[in-house]
């Protein structure tokens, strides 16, 4: 009952003071946090960060690389300066050197017409049957039939010519065309070789090569020119060689020591024989000396 009245008057208080315009304040509600809200607003914040931070470092890896290419084309190597207008007469010009195809065409314009003729003397390119096949005979497969035949195998040496071939086809000299090659053998064959002729490697093929040379008299190139490459012509050798040329034989025993490098200066220049077609006699067997009357002199080097 006590509590009833104390309520009743409560309520009649508070009718009272709200017709006198009086209203007891309310207490103020308490501000509740979203803890939703507020995680989405830092996983806004740490993206914005993160997206700051990605910006930042494709800038600099961005700047990396620029840096690098200016260092590489700050570190390429500018080709020499073939011409320079100097002003100053100390000043050293700063020329290319010039590479040996360069100097072998430069060389070849300036003696177009000039050859070196080299006759490669008593050859032994002999073709014999061996079995039921023709082949060149050599000391290393036939050494049994030449000594049943008392033949010495000393010449029966196809290799050293081979050898000679192609010292002589491979040399800068030939490349640039001014070498002429004449092969004179044992029998008396005279073989013109051509300066463009590739020769076999080995004389294992080079062997059916000379035995088709001997039986055809020539052989032509492979391809729509069809020029000869190697063919068999008439003696003697000097009506082949160039008109007022010297004829040098080079002897193991002669008595003219020269140095070849100072020798071919007497063909340069104002030399006593400046201006003369040159000829080198050299023997093509394994040992003896090579006896000819065309040769003008003899010297050894």
């Amino acid at each position: 009952m006590k509590v009833g009245k104390k309520l009743a008057k409560r309520r009649a208080k508070k009718a009272r003071l709200s017709q006198e315009g009086l209203v007891a304040p309310t207490p103020t509600a308490p501000v509740i946090i979203n803890e939703q809200n507020s995680s989405d607003t830092n996983n806004d914040n740490n993206n914005n960060n993160n997206n700051i931070a990605t910006i930042t470092q494709q800038n600099v890896s961005e700047g990396g690389k620029k840096n690098k290419k200016r260092k590489r084309e700050s570190q390429e190597v500018k080709e020499p300066v073939v011409e320079v207008k100097l002003e100053d007469k100390d000043e050293k010009k700063i020329v290319p050197i010039p590479s040996i195809h360069e100097r072998m065409a430069a060389a070849a314009v300036q003696h177009k017409h000039k050859k070196l003729t080299v006759v490669l003397e008593r050859a032994c390119i002999e073709v014999v049957k061996w079995g039921a096949n023709y082949t060149l005979l050599s000391s290393d497969d036939h050494l049994g039939m030449m000594r049943k035949n008392k033949r010495d195998p000393a010449n029966a040496r196809p290799d050293i010519i081979h050898h000679c071939l192609l010292t002589l086809l491979d040399s800068p000299l030939n490349k640039s065309g001014h070498l002429k090659i004449f092969i004179h053998t044992e029998n008396n064959v005279l073989i013109d070789v051509n300066p463009s002729i590739r020769i076999p490697r080995t004389l294992a093929r080079f062997s059916p090569l000379m035995v088709q040379l001997l039986e055809k008299l020539h052989i032509r190139s492979n391809d729509e020119s069809k020029e000869r490459l190697m063919s068999v012509i008439k003696n003697p050798v000097t009506n082949h060689l160039p008109p007022g040329a010297i004829k040098i034989g080079t002897e193991y025993s002669a008595t003219n020591l020269v140095s070849m490098p100072e020798y071919v200066k007497n063909f340069e220049g104002t030399g006593p024989d400046a201006g003369r077609p040159i000829v080198f006699v050299i023997g093509a067997m394994a040992h003896g000396n090579v006896e000819v009357d065309y040769i003008d002199r003899e010297i050894s080097f």
